[in-house]
């Protein structure tokens, strides 16, 4: 079952709650049923967000599995992306690993950190 338009309660910060506008309730519904998508809304629409709360969701419906998340951002999305996840998903902060550097101590702390069944 997919998110719902009219179910848009998500993550809080400072005790207030956030909520998705409907675009991204969309965005995130169409990030779920495509494989190998990517979101490209312009910049400042919440592209972060929607992201988590689609790998929240998918999270939730294999809770069974195993697994890591990977996600890929320049060094200026590197702030965005943790103030992100500690709105979000606080829970999850905690069990985020940055990884930056040269590109050999990258290389490096990436396959210390990553096994790789399937790209």
């Amino acid at each position: 079952m997919l998110p719902r338009s009219d179910q848009q309660s998500k993550g809080t910060q400072d005790g207030g709650h956030q909520e998705l506008r409907p675009y991204q309730v969309e965005g995130v519904k169409w990030l779920l049923e495509h494989d190998k998508s990517m979101l490209c809304d312009e910049m400042g629409l919440g592209k972060s967000v929607q992201v988590l709360e689609a790998i929240k969701y998918w999270v939730d419906q294999h809770d069974h599995l195993n697994f890591r998340i990977l996600i890929l951002c320049s060094g200026s999305g590197l702030y965005v992306w943790q103030e992100e996840i500690t709105k979000w998903w606080p829970a999850m902060i905690d069990s985020v690993q940055e990884i930056s550097g040269q590109p050999g101590v990258r290389k490096a702390k990436i396959r210390e950190t990553f096994t790789w069944d399937k790209c």
